[in-house]
C-alpha cells in the first residue's frame, strides 16, 4: 500500500533535498502542502539556506518553501509506530570488590628443563 503524503500534512516528515544540502541525508520538515509538482516546506534550517543574508530577519516569520518534487531525492515518512525511540538504559553495576585469586592462580608455575641436545 502506498503512504499517501497529503496525510502528513501539519506534520514533520523528513526529506532528502541534495541540491540544497550537499550531504544528501535527510532532514525534518513541516510539510505544509502537497501539489503535483512538489511539497510545500517550513523550516528555519530551509529557509535560512535559501535567503540572501541581508534577508535573515525572515527566518522568524516561518516562511513557507516550495520545492519541487525533481529537487527531492527522498522522503520519509512512518508506515507503523516505532516499538522504542531509545534502547533501554542498561543498568548500572555497583562496585565490586576484587575477588580473591583462585587457588590455580595461587599455586606456583612448574615447568620442566629440556634436556641439552648434543
Amino acid at each position: 500500500m502506498t503512504p499517501k503524503v497529503s496525510q502528513y500534512i501539519n506534520k514533520t516528515i523528513l526529506v532528502s533535498i541534495p541540491s540544497l544540502f550537499h550531504d544528501g541525508k535527510c532532514r525534518p520538515f513541516k510539510l505544509v502542502g502537497v501539489e503535483m509538482p512538489g511539497l510545500w516546506l517550513q523550516a528555519d534550517e530551509l529557509a535560512s539556506r535559501l535567503l540572501p543574508e541581508a534577508a535573515q530577519n525572515y527566518v522568524d516569520a516561518a516562511p513557507v518553501i516550495f520545492v519541487p518534487l525533481a529537487q527531492i531525492a527522498g522522503v520519509l515518512i512512518p508506515t507503523q509506530q516505532p516499538t522504542a525511540a531509545f534502547a533501554p538504559p542498561v543498568a548500572a553495576e555497583s562496585p565490586k570488590a576484587p575477588s580473591a585469586p583462585s587457588a590455580a592462580a595461587k599455586a606456583p608455575r612448574v615447568t620442566k628443563e629440556r634436556p641439552a641436545q648434543t
